[in-house]
């Protein structure tokens, strides 16, 4: 699990700048499409919020 942690720590690191972009849009499209169409970018603000969160608590 450490591993695990600190790989998703160092990946957050690497990409700081465009993460908080990706999760931005992820949300806002998550909520103006339908359920059906917002899967992916719910998924896609769910991978931005742990790599934006992940590194700044563990790091």
């Amino acid at each position: 699990m450490y591993n695990i942690l600190k790989s998703i720590a160092g990946i957050g690191e690497f990409t700081m700048f465009i993460t908080p972009l990706t999760f931005t849009i992820g949300l806002i499209n998550s909520i103006k499409k339908s359920d059906k169409e917002a899967k992916p970018y719910k998924f896609m603000a769910v991978i931005s919020a742990y790599l934006i969160f992940v590194p700044l608590i563990f790091n």
